[in-house]
Order: C-alpha cells, then sequence, then structure tokens
C-alpha cells in the first residue's frame, strides 16, 4: 500500500486517505477515510409489520422516499487493519470489507446486465 506523510498526526496515511486527523485525538478514534460520495437514490417506504416475526417489514404499496446514500471506505490508523466499506443513509447502512463490496458489485453489475437485456 502507498502511504502518504500526515506529519501533523504523527503518522503515515494511505494515499486514499482524505480525514482531517486534527479532531483525531484519542488514538482510537484515529481512522483513515475516503471522502464521502453522496449517490441520490430512491427507496420503498417501508411500514413496520405488527406481527411477531422479527426482523419483517412490508412495503407500503408503490411508495417512494428520495433519499442519499453515503459511500465511502474507512481503516483505524492503529490496530486492524481492515479496510471497510461503509453504504449508509439515514434508515439503514451496511458495512463490508473491500473484498466483500467487490463480491457485491460484481453481482449487482450482474444483476444490471441482466434486467437491462431486451
Amino acid at each position: 500500500m502507498s502511504l502518504k506523510n500526515s506529519s501533523a498526526a504523527g503518522y503515515a496515511c494511505p494515499l486514499w486517505c482524505a480525514a482531517d486527523h486534527e479532531g483525531q485525538e484519542h488514538p482510537t478514534d484515529r481512522y483513515h477515510a475516503t471522502p464521502h460520495v453522496l449517490v441520490p437514490v430512491l427507496v420503498p417506504v417501508v411500514v413496520p409489520d405488527r406481527s411477531p416475526r422479527v426482523g419483517k417489514a412490508e412495503r407500503a404499496g408503490e411508495s417512494v422516499e428520495a433519499t442519499e446514500f453515503s459511500v465511502q471506505a474507512s481503516q483505524r490508523v492503529l490496530g486492524d487493519s481492515t479496510i471497510w466499506v461503509t453504504i449508509a443513509g439515514e434508515k439503514q447502512y451496511i458495512d463490508v470489507t473491500v473484498e466483500s463490496a467487490a463480491r457485491l458489485h460484481d453481482a449487482l453489475s450482474q444483476l444490471l446486465d441482466r434486467l437491462r437485456r431486451p
């Protein structure tokens, strides 16, 4: 991995890091991060199901709402070297490793190719 100097923080950052380390005073709060990429999306309006089944939700007809998801990669400065990719909206999020994000990317590409076929 290529590194760049972060002299103010006293350690080297990966080239992809755009985090402001000045406010990360406590060692366990320090992380490298890419800039957030905001993606406008339409999501179904979900209403909670009142049944006792855990995790069940219903879509409210064809209702959709506009929102934004933030996409960002991050990695702790100290300790675990895993790079996490986060896709987060106001109501839900997913954190996966870079390798898992690549598998999701491949699966989504295949799905979209299939849906675009006449």
